[in-house]
């Protein structure tokens, strides 16, 4: 393949100087870095380093745990610093739905959300293993700590209004209904950017716990090691069934299937036909 074309991911932002300025969740910011590593080994491209950086002030006025600069969570791979600069300024870009196999020198540019995990599929394997290869030691080691079965409940609360937030009562009731046919006793660890008292309800249920391991990278991929993950509207909570092909319950999705395996994926709205819980406690029967 042309060794003169490189593969840009561009990651969101309003304004981009240095950092990234009102830039999107590092959740969205995957699809492209995976997109892009996809694309890299594909055609065996060289690949530029994400500029993972941003500031938003959002996080600070909501007094989330993570303020979402994401400085730090990754090992620098790829074509960095003043050649990165010098291409980003001079190269000639092109978009990747082109044909690759006809372009010449310059950059693909993969940016936006594409098709979310449909882009990506049958890769989870791969995007996972480079993911462990870049964070830090700090995040592998979380992500190792983690040996317990558990149920991974996310529930997503700073930046979501009311109409996009999930009842606290699903999530109970869900808790409840595992709780009851499990045979064995099983934690549930819940990840959220809401806080104690917000949580309070679901945090008093038995075996149920707070959950943050230090930055959203790697509470990303401890969710991967869940036995099943009650799910937000959020694209965090899929990529921790993406990365883990894990099972996968939500109350409602604005997004296409996450799994390879759709048969280990439900939407509670839309999938009347599904005896849910059945198949809920057939995951834990084995």
């Amino acid at each position: 393949m042309n060794s003169k074309l490189i593969v840009y991911p561009k990651l969101p932002s309003l304004h981009h100087f240095i950092i990234r300025f009102r830039g999107a969740g590092l959740a969205n910011c995957l699809f492209i870095y995976a997109r892009a590593l996809v694309l890299a080994n594909k055609y065996q491209l060289k690949i530029i380093n994400p500029s993972w950086v941003q500031f938003n002030l959002g996080p600070y006025l909501r007094k989330e745990k993570d303020k979402r600069h994401y400085n730090g969570l990754f090992k620098s791979f790829g074509i960095g610093h003043v050649k990165k600069n010098w291409l980003l300024f001079f190269g000639k870009k092109y978009g990747e739905n082109q044909q690759i196999e006809n372009l010449a020198n310059g950059l693909i540019v993969v940016e936006g959300l594409g098709n979310y995990f449909e882009d990506i599929k049958n890769h989870s394997e791969m995007v996972k293993k480079h993911l462990l290869s870049i964070v830090t030691n700090q995040t592998i080691n979380s992500y190792h700590s983690v040996v317990e079965e558990f149920v991974g409940v996310h529930i997503r609360m700073g930046d979501y209004d009311l109409d996009s937030r999930i009842s606290l009562d699903w999530y109970l009731e869900k808790m409840r209904f595992i709780h009851e046919k499990c045979d064995r006793k099983i934690k549930f660890l819940v990840f959220s950017d809401g806080n104690a008292d917000e949580l309070q309800k679901v945090l008093s249920f038995p075996c149920a716990e707070m959950a943050f391991f230090g930055n959203a990278i790697a509470d990303i991929l401890v969710l991967s090691k869940a036995k099943i993950i009650l799910a937000s509207d959020s694209t965090f909570s899929a990529w921790g069934a993406y990365l883990g092909q894990t099972p996968i319950l939500f109350n409602k999705r604005h997004f296409p299937p996450v799994l390879d395996n759709s048969q280990h994926e439900w939407v509670e709205n839309i999938q009347q036909s599904v005896n849910i819980e059945k198949e809920i406690k057939a995951i834990f029967s084995s």
